[in-house]
């Protein structure tokens, strides 16, 4: 199988962001949240599962770097950093909206990432699939309250030099078991391509038929969801679903 580029950071990598993070951000905990201990847990980001019923608030810089937050964890660092309780209705007001800004630059700052926090509407797109090289780090308050940053593999090296040159044991490239173990990989096939003018599309009407670029018999490709190609076969039916008989790996 062919994964190549890909970057995936060993759990050895892990620990070396852990505890560079954890230094760097000593002093805003301190400030922001003298009483209490921020937990800091890293992983690779194409192991980060969102709830799609958490509305994710991204916070971005020009350095590659985002923050995101659900509104509940929102709602929860707020409350610390005012000293009292804060309902979703007062997250809107415009001093506590500056106030959550004012926190997240100051992070930002400490690591140190250059740029200014903006709001965006979405995390790039990119940022969960697998082996990109993305870098998630989880800062925790109280085990209920988190933080996700998103780091890319350029910014790892950019904030903390070569991470790998304090590994004993360098490695080129990290065993893709030694990290993925029984996770879930996204697979989707291209049946085939055509190319129609604008008129005919307009035209198509029920019972009509497209002709693909592909001849009946030829081998598709399966691929992840960042576009690896991973296996061709053969379309067949199993257990009453359409399924792809393997022939080769790619």
């Amino acid at each position: 199988m062919n994964l190549s580029p890909f970057y995936v950071y060993p759990e050895d990598e892990l620990k070396i962001i852990e505890s560079h993070i954890s230094s760097l951000i000593a002093k805003w905990s301190e400030n922001w949240l003298p009483a209490e201990t921020v937990q800091v847990h890293a992983s690779n980001a194409f192991k980060e599962n969102f709830s799609t019923q958490d509305v994710t608030i991204t916070y971005g810089s020009h350095n590659r770097f985002y923050l995101s937050v659900n509104h509940e964890s929102l709602r929860m660092f707020a409350s610390h950093f005012l000293g009292s309780q804060i309902s979703f209705d007062e997250l809107k007001h415009p001093v506590v909206r500056e106030l959550l800004l004012n926190a997240w630059q100051e992070l930002l700052e400490s690591i140190p990432a250059r740029g200014r926090v903006a709001q965006l509407d979405n995390m790039p797109p990119n940022v969960l699939d697998y082996g990109v090289g993305w870098a998630a780090v989880t800062l925790t308050l109280k085990a209920e309250a988190r933080i996700k940053l998103f780091l890319t593999e350029e910014t790892v090296r950019s904030l903390f030099g070569n991470i790998r040159e304090f590994i004993p044991d360098e490695t080129p490239l990290v065993p893709v078991e030694s990290v993925v173990h029984d996770d879930v990989v996204g697979v989707s096939v291209e049946l085939g391509r055509s190319k129609i003018g604008f008129a005919q599309l307009n035209g198509l009407k029920i019972g009509d038929v497209v002709q693909l670029e592909v001849k009946i018999g030829e081998p598709v490709k399966a691929v992840t969801s960042n576009n690896v190609p991973i296996f061709s076969g053969q379309i067949c039916e199993t257990k009453g679903n359409i399924g792809i008989l393997v022939e080769n790996k790619l």
